[in-house]
């Protein structure tokens, strides 16, 4: 199946079998009373539930009555050992987890969960199933929602789906193809036991066979060789030979292919029970030359192998219809969703990536877009393509980003098996030549504009940086400078390894209540604790910081916009929502409420338009400095200053008030006024002609403490030319303080 596509069944007035994955995150929603008797009160239970829930990788909507046609989807859903627990409890702990595939092993249980993509309330359903020669599987329960079926031999089973809502009935079916396991077929002994393969050939159907060398043109990392070397591979020998620390009898479940007793589908527990193996009461470097020898067969399935991310295979010989391929999450999530041993899974579905990304594409259907480049960076499947370097499609199906987006199971080649650790340079050129690991994030948390460009070509529809800046800010980069070319670069936290995911995947170690909320792969710094707190992720900046428990306990290096008031220097993030709130004020509220309208800033002026893009570019950045405190500091008070007409050119802090003759003087039809602040406060300073009549007032704001300069242009309060003359500018202080000198305008 391609990536990106739905997987696709004929189905009599609907072609369309929903092929993501199950999550239970609302199960507490669910009201009402059911007693557990069986799996098919269970199933009822499920049944119910699952009405009120809505897929972590869709967007929660709730159910309506509808009068639209109903069109019918099957679900297969692949359910996780921690959604296992939620549904049926502590009996949940020894029950096998699945992925959702369509290949499935034989004597498998399989989740099917029924559909209907307008959103109608479904009303009743119908289950039928046509096994293969051989077969007599049944549908557990043929009229709930949500319900299983094992098959019972290896083949093709169809379901078929009937339901019924208020806007009528619809129909569907899907294929599953029951198989057994056979095994990477190229999982050798070496004397030094340090790799996973050997010099001989695997036999037909096992994977290697076909797949030793193969490259097929999805993936171009897909071969066997290069799978040997990835952790996948080679975890359950190292771990069973005393390597990777502990590990017990308990941990094949997740480490081998297929793990299931219940089965005999040619699983892993399967072979070792016909081999007689046991698992190792100690661990030591002869084990997994113990079990190769007690069967070869059974070191072909000693690892998370092919068939544990695709399904079984002894049906597939070269068939891609019977071999599943999926970047859903519930792929990875059969292991990965397994607390207290393997959180990610929990963090994940707390994550933008996930629930963040799908409200996305479920309010904005054009971000799965290929096309309009949407995709790459707002779609699962756009990413994966992009980041392999693959043509985008012109559309994808909704599909959040998932673990296979930004991981290659099939290679190790980059760190962490990351898919990509390049990534283009930014809109103004700067070529991204450092930054580790969190290089991947930064091919899409970028601005989509160069400030130069977007400022100089005017005001346009969806003006500005577009969504998600992080990597200009942190680089110091691509905002609008207004010509000043000293703050370029200006950066706080290049030294970070691996940049983004330093911080962003420290796991917080402060706030137990915040486990699996905040930091791993959640990718979040702040955010509710499981009370309801909200709490920073402050575990990373620590060891240069000290013990902070806020980011706003990081102290601003001077109080930029004046709101001190005699007091301590306020934090980075106040001062920068302070700078931002004092930005916003000097542009038309129009432009700030809707940057995205094709007309409401058609009359800005072009220093109005680079200070709305610096205001954007800060803003949309989300972290209020954190990112880069000197290049944002730069940024909004170079903004400031130029709407205002002042600007700081010194942060020493003056031993007292100062206001300098103006230079040029004589001057036409500008001058510039430099003026001094000791300590922050209020500060006015206003022109008066030679009979003492205010002409204009050139600022009357709060400063930090700082050497500022200020420019006059000749004109008066109404923005008229004056006359030439004498004329008298004034510095005046909360304090008491006043300061005046002339100045002669010569036209």
């Amino acid at each position: 199946m391609p990536h990106g596509k739905k997987c696709t069944e004929e189905t009599s007035d609907n072609k369309e079998t929903f092929c993501h994955r199950f999550d239970v995150k609302n199960l507490h929603k669910c009201k009402g009373e059911v007693t557990m008797i069986g799996i098919k009160t269970v199933l009822l239970l499920m049944s119910i539930t699952l009405c009120l829930t809505q897929s972590a990788s869709s967007k929660t909507v709730p159910r309506r009555v509808s009068s639209t046609t109903p069109k019918a989807g099957i679900q297969i859903v692949g359910v996780s050992p921690y959604q296992l627990v939620q549904l049926y409890g502590s009996a949940g702990s020894s029950m096998y987890p699945t992925s959702g595939f369509s290949t499935v092993g034989e004597k498998t249980t399989v989740f099917l969960r029924a559909m209907d993509s307008t959103g109608g309330t479904i009303q009743s359903v119908s289950w039928s199933v046509v096994d293969p020669n051989g077969g007599h599987a049944l549908i557990d329960s043929a009229s709930a929602p949500f319900t299983t079926i094992t098959p019972d031999t290896t083949g093709e089973y169809t379901i078929n789906l009937q339901l019924t809502t208020a806007g009528g009935s619809s129909q569907s079916s899907a294929t599953i193809t029951s198989a057994n396991y056979v095994g990477v077929g190229s999982v050798g002994i070496f004397t030094n036991d340090t790799m996973a393969t050997d010099n001989h050939y695997a036999k037909f159907p096992q994977c290697a066979y076909c797949h030793e060398f193969l490259t097929p043109a999805t993936d171009p990392t897909a071969g066997v060789q290069k799978w040997a070397l990835t952790v996948h591979a080679n975890t359950f020998r190292n771990r069973i030979n005393g390597t990777m620390g502990y590990f017990a009898g308990l941990c094949e479940k997740c480490h081998t292919t297929g793990y299931n007793p219940q089965a005999e589908n040619g699983n892993f527990a399967n072979v070792a029970s016909q081999a007689g193996w046991t698992f190792p009461t100690s661990l030591v470097d002869t084990n997994f030359a113990h079990l190769y020898n007690s069967s070869s067969q059974l070191a072909q399935l000693a690892s998370v192998g092919c068939e544990s991310c695709h399904g079984p295979g002894d049906q597939h010989a070269g068939d891609p219809s019977k071999i599943s391929v999926s970047l859903s999450a519930s792929v990875c999530m059969r292991c990965h969703d397994s607390p207290p041993y393997y959180n990610i899974g929990r963090m994940w579905v707390s994550s933008p990536h996930d629930s963040g990304m799908s409200a996305i594409q479920a309010e904005e259907a054009t971000v799965n877009s290929g096309s309009a480049t949407c995709a790459k960076c707002h779609n699962g499947s756009g990413f994966f393509d992009f980041a392999s370097n693959n043509d985008l499609q012109s559309s994808y199906d909704p599909m959040p980003l998932t673990c296979a987006g930004c991981h290659n199971p099939h290679d190790a080649s980059n760190p962490y098996q990351l898919r990509k650790v390049t990534a283009d340079s930014l809109k103004n050129g700067f070529g991204i030549t450092e930054g580790g690991a969190g290089v991947l994030c930064m091919n899409c948390h970028r601005s989509r504009a160069s400030a130069n460009i977007a400022v100089s070509s005017g005001w346009v529809a969806f003006f500005g940086p577009h969504e998600g800046p992080q990597t200009d800010i942190f680089f110091g980069e691509n905002g609008y400078q207004f010509g000043d070319s000293s703050i370029t670069g200006l950066n706080t936290h290049t030294q970070l390894t691996d940049a983004c995911v330093t911080c962003h995947m420290a796991s917080d170690t402060l706030d137990p209540k915040a486990t699996n909320l905040l930091g791993g792969h959640t990718w979040k710094m702040s955010g509710p604790d499981s009370v309801g707190n909200q709490v920073d992720n402050t575990t990373a900046c620590q060891s240069c910081h000290g013990p902070i428990t806020d980011f706003d306990q990081i102290p601003a290096p001077y109080d930029y916009a004046g709101i001190a008031d005699g007091g301590p220097i306020p934090g980075v993030q106040t001062e920068v929502q302070a700078l931002l709130n004092k930005l916003a004020s000097l542009l038309p509220d129009s432009v700030i409420s809707n940057p995205n309208s094709a007309t409401v800033g058609k009359g800005l002026t072009r220093r109005q338009l680079g200070a709305l893009y610096d205001y954007l570019l800060v803003s949309k950045d989300g972290s209020l400095g954190i990112h880069n405190a000197k290049y944002t500091f730069a940024l909004l008070t170079g903004a400031i200053g130029t709407l205002t007409g002042v600007k700081q050119i010194n942060e020493q802090v003056p031993h007292s008030y100062v206001l300098e003759q103006n230079y040029p003087n004589p001057f036409n039809p500008t001058t510039m006024i430099d003026f001094s602040v000791p300590r922050a406060g209020m500060v006015n300073i206003s022109i008066y002609n030679s009979v003492g009549q205010l002409v204009k007032v050139l600022t009357n704001d709060n400063y930090s403490p700082g050497k500022y300069q200020v420019l006059w242009d000749g004109t008066n309060g109404g923005g008229n030319p004056v006359a030439s003359g004498v004329y008298f500018y004034r510095l005046v202080t909360r304090d008491g303080n006043m300061q005046v000198k002339k100045m002669i305008l010569l036209k």
